[in-house]
């Protein structure tokens, strides 16, 4: 698609408009306000949905409270009131058809004919008596089987001309902005709601931390745990944003873990043998407050269903170099004398270890002291023993929590 210059110009407005709507107090008011301008003949809204289920509509003025009334009195469950289940597939049936990605742009005539669609019972029973039809959508966000998109309805008591096409090919290119705004959004309201919650902890030191959702979808991550996922020797993401453990031995575990956690929200711990030295996770359910999410991300994302994984060691493992790379950007070689250091090694000691002149290792020494931000030996040994208290933050007591699943036979 080419676009003339002055189109160029007002995309790159629109784009500007995107993310900064992403970030307003009521997330996408000024966005949906844009488009329903550019768009007459449509009704903009975000639409979140857990499966069949109708969970909110929110306009440029807000809730809608209009649409919620329609839905509760002609449905129960998701699903309309006074009709057969075998009829009641509206939903369903979409979803056998089309199987949406977050960033998809999708138009309801190219996946139902006129007759089906005006047929349905979903149309007859809510979107008609609204004066709604057909739709344009954009599904920007998911967690599980909730999800949120815009959608735009054609306008079936406007006297405008509604241009699904022109609202399609738009959709389609701020697509990734918008996706990319959300995650941009989010990732910062829940850091200010992560250091309201773990306030004095993360002052403290900043432990990699990565926050998932139930199905090991990650959320965010602070700074230490985003230098964690770019090595990629622990942790991978898929495209789907799920956090799977690289090793095959642990695929499984994060998603185990998180599974007996949301059970009866008692913290659980993992003890990994990888790389240059093993690692010790703890899996917390988190409950941020919240109140700073945007309104989607509240449907989206119960606090109840969040957890957040705090890598670090434990008892007489060894601090893992990865670790203090990930924490204090230390480079590789520092790593290696940081982690000798606190385990009692001299200098003298790790120079014939590493084949390192000795006054090569007291120069590391100093740039790690500078970079933990501590002047002595003693100073650095407290600074590092919070990697020692991962399961210490949330009083746990039971000897087996660590434990390491056991090999394959």
């Amino acid at each position: 698609m080419t676009l003339p210059r002055s189109d160029l110009q007002d995309l790159s407005d629109l784009i500007g408009v995107v993310y900064d709507s992403a970030l307003e107090k009521r997330q996408w008011q000024m966005l949906l306000a844009d488009l329903n301008r550019r768009f007459p003949g449509f009704m903009g809204a975000v639409y979140t949905q857990e499966s069949e289920k109708f969970i909110g509509m929110y306009s440029p003025d807000g809730f809608n409270t209009a649409s919620q009334a329609v839905y509760e009195k002609h449905t129960k469950d998701g699903k309309v009131h006074g009709i057969s289940d075998d009829q009641n597939d509206h939903r369903r049936e979409l979803l056998r058809r089309i199987d949406p990605k977050i960033g998809d742009v999708y138009y309801s005539r190219e996946i139902f004919t006129d007759d089906e669609f005006r047929r349905s019972t979903s149309y007859k029973t809510v979107l008609e008596p609204a004066g709604i039809g057909h739709w344009v959508s954009l599904k920007f966000a998911q967690s599980g089987p909730r999800e949120a998109v815009f959608i735009f309805f054609e306008n079936e008591r406007s006297n405008d001309t509604p241009d699904p096409d022109g609202l399609k090919a738009l959709f389609e290119l701020i697509s990734p902005h918008v996706v990319r705004a959300t995650r941009i959004a989010r990732a910062l309201r829940m850091a200010k709601d992560a250091a309201e919650t773990f306030q004095g902890f993360l002052d403290a030191i900043a432990l990699p931390m990565l926050v998932t959702d139930r199905d090991a979808r990650l959320v965010f991550s602070n700074a230490a745990g985003r230098r964690l996922l770019e090595r990629q020797v622990l942790f991978r993401i898929d495209t789907n944003d799920r956090l799977h453990m690289i090793e095959p031995r642990y695929a499984s575990e994060i998603k185990n873990r998180i599974s007996g956690i949301e059970q009866d929200q008692v913290p659980a711990g993992l003890r990994v043998d990888h790389g240059d030295g093993p690692v010790s996770l703890c899996i917390a359910p988190f409950h941020p407050s919240m109140t700073d999410a945007a309104q989607a991300d509240q449907d989206l994302f119960d606090a109840r269903r969040m957890f957040a994984i705090f890598v670090g060691s434990q008892g007489d493992d060894p601090v893992n170099p990865g670790l203090l790379r990930d924490v204090f950007e230390l480079t590789p070689r520092e790593a290696e004398v940081c982690s000798a250091t606190i385990m009692g090694h001299s200098p003298a000691e790790i120079s014939k270890q590493t084949e390192r002149a000795e006054k090569t290792i007291r120069n590391q020494i100093q740039s790690i002291y500078e970079k933990v931000g501590v002047s002595s030996h003693q100073e650095l040994t407290d600074a590092l023993s919070v990697f020692k208290t991962v399961g210490a933050i949330f009083n746990i007591t039971d000897q087996h929590m660590f434990e390491m699943p056991s090999r394959p036979t």
